[in-house]
């Protein structure tokens, strides 16, 4: 058992949390050093509304490719279980499509999300 647990495959399995803490990490050390050079060190400096809108405009362009994705996504293929669960898929993005683009989709109508499988 223990040389099971050591083995080089089973260590993504055994230590994935690290990973996703050291991703945090990075993510956090990352937006702290850009916020740190944008003020130059003091927190007055900070616009508020220019950081959210250069965030905004930063994440969005993927998360509408992703929509886009998933809308022509169905038609491409074809099978017993792909079309129920795409269509499903493709129904709510069409209801809550806008709710992604500001970013409310977490708050309000969390039943009809975009990408969740029911």
């Amino acid at each position: 058992m223990k040389y099971f647990l050591s083995t080089l495959y089973l260590q993504p399995l055994l230590k994935g949390f690290f990973a996703v803490e050291t991703f945090f990490y990075i993510s956090g050390m990352l937006t702290s050093y850009s916020a740190l050079k944008y003020t130059g060190g003091d927190y007055r400096n900070l616009n508020k509304i220019t950081y959210l809108l250069l965030r905004y405009l930063r994440l969005t362009p993927q998360l509408i490719l992703f929509m886009l994705f998933m809308t022509l996504l169905p038609s491409m293929f074809d099978g017993p279980i792909w079309s129920p669960l795409m269509k499903s898929i493709s129904n709510q993005c069409s209801k809550t499509w806008w709710h992604n683009l500001i970013y409310i989709q977490n708050l309000i109508d969390i039943d009809n999300m975009v990408f969740t499988i029911n």
